[in-house]
């Protein structure tokens, strides 16, 4: 006999449901109709105002105004997890207020206009589909989702009570591609003022509840402090020294497989999810199957576990880079955030610079509409103009690796696409604090002109290093025999102590000191070391990656993989990942962290094309711009906001220490130094300034400005880059 089910209609059998257009000040919602886990999916479609800032109140206090009310001998620092820790003297850690005993939350925003949550989620690559029954005023409609989707609703489906969510895949006609570069603009605000974060890892697999128990239990023994990511234990910790990375954790092989697993999930390869999760609040969760987790405990935990010198080197890399992908917005440079993102995975190669854009500044996001029915090529152009124009500065070039581009890109554009890495330090200068004043141009080339100072032309090029690390020694061989060999014929000398801050890529305790890194003469004394080792005979113990010192492993201190050296002929020694070639230009632009190799193209005008980024010791701390640091100074570097890093000058026979440049002549009326907080819309190297008299700021030294360098005798050309 037939029951009353079997002859309801299959959902399959309803007609599609049509989306009606939605404005530019609206989104839609997804309220998710309440069910049993098997029931079919019901929801309801409907716009709503889309959220704005101007929509929530702030709640709590913030950490300045905490800090104002504390006793003597006490500090208050706010934690990843919004709550505000209580340190005083004799390592006491409280969450109470030492004064009013008051438990504290640091100041967070609360939409009160339009209410939801945001599920974030992959996707799949399974191309199966289930259907969903939209009820709407004329009857019931369906669309067709993916599998991946279709579970994660069931799981976050409640037996009694419906659910409003923002989902892209329901809440945006993905047919419609004018809608969803209009969509996507206001993805920032769509997940920054969600009720929560609902971030969907996939169904409960390979141990995946030990793993998440294992990582809530390592977050509730460690506090992380913002913005300088200083790990505490926690007062209420069972495990006092868990926080510290030199403490192993007692894990055995199913504890550590099952957070390997757990990090594994295609979840944290893609691209999208990253500004997601970066902009999701302090109550957004990640869901596996029915187990879940805080974001800011993951964080935590992940944290802790990437620090852990104990554990395997693959295993903490990846660590690593899932930690790096979930960690709340710092104030590092945008540009450092697109090309870290740049190896998510996406199916739209727009999506590379789109799909960043919740986490870009404002500055950046209003120069940058998406716009689907455009090129990648044009994409990729538009974001580079936009971001050298935003910030003043031509760090562009130090991701533009040409021998790889694709898509027909002008040299100066970065292929956003591209996922090789180039290792390439932030803690760089060439150029100064100058701003590039970079001019484009559209027609009849598409061009970039930067002013430039030629240092130098290529004479000698060597191979490029395997990323076999274990033929580096070798390789660093050949490269040091053919740079001591032309400089004895050129009679110029050869200075190993350059030749190896240049193999070092500068990242040597004397410049970088409390990182743990090499010293000069510890890398100076490894580098002789390899040169006098007999090519036919195994590496010594000592010098393998099984050396339990890291200065005495040649791969750690000279990280050489996949560059190539090169040697100009008045002496500098330079490292690069392209292809240098004889003849071709060293140089050094304005508003570029880094000097630049250009070749000379075939074009009847005088233009250049960008070989590459390239690291030359001697031209890294703005030594072209402005000579050579006295032997009274030293440079080294300092952390000096949450994320970044600055130089600082040191007097070596009086101790004095300061954040200006000896070699620079004083500042000229009516300019003044500006002491500002940084955010990611400020390039790596920057320091503001004021002009008393116009009101002016500038994100850069005056005194860098090239009209002020070409008067005090800089030999500075504009350069066309093609």
């Amino acid at each position: 006999m037939a029951t009353e089910a079997d002859s309801q209609p299959k959902l399959e059998s309803w007609p599609a449901y049509q989306y009606s257009p939605v404005a530019p000040d609206e989104i839609r919602l997804v309220t998710l109709l309440p069910g049993a886990f098997d029931d079919e999916i019901h929801v309801n479609i409907h716009h709503r105002q889309r959220p704005r800032p101007t929509d929530v109140e702030t709640v709590r206090a913030t950490i300045d105004h905490v800090r104002d009310g504390l006793i003597d001998g006490w500090s208050a620092n706010e934690t990843l997890g919004g709550r505000v820790l209580f340190l005083g003297g004799s390592l006491e850690r409280q969450w109470q207020h030492p004064v009013t005993g008051e438990e504290m939350y640091t100041s967070h925003v609360r939409n009160v206009g339009t209410k939801y949550k945001a599920l974030s989620y992959t996707w799949g690559e399974d191309p199966d589909e289930e259907c969903v029954a939209v009820e709407t005023g004329a009857g019931i409609k369906t669309l067709s989702i993916r599998e991946n989707l279709a579970i994660a609703l069931r799981h976050v489906r409640r037996a009694g009570v419906p659910r409003d969510l923002w989902i892209d895949a329901l809440c945006i006609d993905q047919s419609n591609s004018a809608e969803r570069g209009q969509q996507v603009q206001h993805m920032h605000h769509i997940f920054q003022l969600a009720d929560q974060v609902i971030i969907w890892l996939g169904v409960a697999a390979d141990d995946s509840a030990h793993a998440i128990s294992t990582l809530r239990y390592l977050a509730a023994q460690v506090e992380v402090a913002v913005p300088d990511y200083r790990s505490f234990p926690a007062p209420d910790c069972v495990e006092p020294t868990w926080y510290h990375p030199s403490v192993p954790l007692p894990y055995d092989e199913r504890t550590v497989d099952s957070i390997a697993a757990l990090l594994l999930r295609p979840w944290f390869d893609r691209l999208w999810v990253v500004q997601e999760v970066k902009l999701a609040n302090v109550r957004s969760v990640m869901l596996c199957g029915s187990d879940e987790i805080l974001v800011p405990d993951f964080v935590v935990a992940t944290g802790a576990l990437e620090e852990r010198d104990s554990m395997p080197d693959g295993w903490k890399m990846r660590t690593s880079y899932v930690n790096t992908n979930i960690t709340p917005l710092r104030h590092c440079p945008f540009i450092r955030e697109l090309a870290r993102i740049n190896f998510q995975d996406c199916n739209d190669l727009r999506d590379k610079v789109y799909g960043t854009l919740g986490i870009a500044p404002l500055s950046i996001r209003d120069m940058i509409k998406p716009n689907y029915e455009v090129s990648v090529e044009q994409v990729y152009h538009d974001a580079s103009v936009a971001i050298t124009r935003c910030t003043n500065r031509a760090d562009v070039l130090m991701h533009c690796r040409p021998a790889n581009r694709r898509h027909g890109l002008p040299s100066w554009v970065v292929d956003w696409s591209d996922t090789n890495f180039t290792y390439m330090t932030y803690v760089q200068q060439a150029a100064g604090m100058s701003r590039s004043r970079a001019e484009f141009s559209e027609w009849p080339l598409c061009t970039m002109v930067v002013h430039a100072m030629r240092c130098g032309v290529v004479g000698i090029v060597g191979g490029t290093a395997t990323r076999d690390s274990a033929k580096a020694p070798a390789t660093l061989r050949q490269w040091h025999n053919a740079c001591a060999d032309a400089a004895l014929q050129s009679g110029t000398g050869f200075d190993l102590d350059m030749f190896v801050k240049t193999m070092a890529f500068g990242v040597l305790q004397d410049r970088l000191p409390g990182h743990g890194y090499s010293t000069l003469a510890d890398a100076r004394e490894l580098m002789n070391e390899l040169v006098a080792l007999d090519p036919e005979v195994a590496m010594p113990p000592d010098l393998t990656k099984a050396s339990p010192t890291p200065f005495r492993r040649p791969f750690r201190v000279f990280p050489i993989e996949g560059m190539r050296m090169f040697r100009t002929a008045c002496g500098l020694v330079g490292l690069m990942d392209g292809s240098p070639k004889a003849c071709d230009i060293l140089c050094v632009v304005l508003g570029c962290p880094t000097p630049v190799i250009i070749r000379a193209n075939d074009l009847p005008s005088a233009s250049y094309e960008v070989v590459g980024p390239c690291y030359v010791a001697g031209l890294m701390d703005a030594d072209a711009l402005l000579g050579d640091l006295s032997k009274d100074w030293t440079f080294i570097c300092e952390k000096t906001n949450g994320s970044r890093s600055g130089m600082q000058y040191h007097n070596l026979p009086t101790g004095f220490v300061t954040d200006e440049d000896p070699r620079l002549p004083p500042l000229p009326l009516p300019w003044v130094r500006l002491d500002r907080p940084l955010t990611s819309a400020d390039p790596y190297n920057v320091s503001w300034y004021l002009n008393t008299e116009t009101r002016e700021e500038i994100n850069g030294d005056p005194r860098l400005e090239p009209d002020a360098l070409r008067a005090r005798g800089m030999e500075l050309e504009r350069i066309t880059l093609v």
